[in-house]
């Protein structure tokens, strides 16, 4: 099972929620997807950074505007985990997501 989140690049202001609560890798729930709809992705430097956690996905290739993201140990801890986007390109720009938050009730089994 994966899990898919739309980003509005336009609403940085409006944090992204995830509402799926449980989270365990032994029912399959093994990719996070992000959906940035008409944002352009290509061309760009991009990681992914969780909180608390400070876990950090870097060099992030998009799929035809999609971000999939393999779980892995150490992402996620069963709290609030908030994630944000950075996107950097040619010298200079940068642009951040808004944060995307996911509140986990019960543990992660990895």
């Amino acid at each position: 099972m994966n899990i898919r989140a739309f980003i509005r690049m336009d609403k940085k202001d409006i944090n992204v929620r995830i509402i799926q609560r449980a989270f365990h890798m032994e029912k399959n729930v093994n990719t996070l997807i992000f959906d940035f709809g008409s944002y352009d992705l290509n061309d760009k430097n991009i990681s992914l950074h969780f909180k608390p956690t400070d876990y950090t996905v870097e060099n992030i290739q998009p799929d035809n505007g999609l971000i999939f993201i393999p779980v892995v140990k150490g992402m996620l801890i069963p709290d609030i985990n908030k994630m944000q986007f950075t996107f950097r390109w040619e010298d200079n720009k940068i642009e951040q997501s808004p944060f995307i938050v996911w509140q986990i009730d019960e543990s992660i089994i990895i």
